[in-house]
């Protein structure tokens, strides 16, 4: 699905009667297309499983149809979180979206899996976790090194960026015995500068022990 939106641009007006009239948005004569949005961004009734009843008595039936963008990566599922799962969301559709459920209960198991299959496949990754050159030597490492020490995969991550780059822990054992990496890191107040004298806090008195003072 493609959502056609419009550029929005701030313009600022004022005349002599009201000086502090305040600025407004108006579309741009052009726009631009999102493709896969996969949403409608209508509101719909989806059937009494998804109303929801409020403390002064009302009820909300009506529910903006999100995006699936990262819907693979985003559980649990529905406005309320109640389903831990893709297939319960879809089986708890009713309202304007019976037929639309009772189609999915129609297709046979392998179908019903490819389908599934497509939503899980509808994932956001994080930043920090995506392989980049991140010292421009223009490839990317598979056992990149910082501190001595490798993180695995070359990745944009801040910290390693740093003066003093942040230093994971490396290579430890769980408590099933099993050999796993650790990332968390152990010189976080030296990368972070926490111990500079103009930050540090030793009495914890919310200001920092030797003040910066300007002449």
């Amino acid at each position: 699905m493609t959502g056609r939106l419009h550029m929005l641009t701030r313009t600022e007006t004022a005349d002599s009667k009201n000086e502090s009239r305040q600025s407004v948005r108006v579309p741009r004569a052009d726009e631009f297309l999102v493709r896969d949005l996969f949403s409608d961004l209508k509101y719909h009734d989806l059937g009494e499983q998804f109303h929801q009843l409020q403390f002064d008595g009302t009820v909300i039936r009506l529910f903006r149809t999100a995006p699936l963008w990262g819907v693979g990566s985003t559980s649990p599922y529905g406005h309320d979180g109640a389903d831990l799962d893709l297939e319960s969301v879809i089986q708890r559709h009713g309202g304007e979206a019976t037929d639309t459920r009772d189609a999915f209960r129609e297709l046979s198991e392998e179908e019903q899996d490819a389908i599934l299959a497509f939503l899980r496949s509808l994932v956001l990754y994080q930043t920090d976790q995506l392989p980049c050159d991140i010292d421009g030597d223009g490839r990317i490492s598979n056992d990149y090194f910082v501190e001595g020490m490798s993180v695995g995969t070359e990745a944009f991550r801040p910290e390693w960026l740093l003066r003093v780059p942040c230093r994971i822990e490396g290579e430890l054992e769980n408590v099933l015995g099993s050999k796993i990496v650790s990332r968390a890191f152990t010189n976080l107040r030296a990368a972070y500068g926490l111990d500079l004298e103009f930050i540090v806090d030793k009495d914890e008195d919310g200001w920092p022990d030797r003040l910066l003072r300007h002449r």
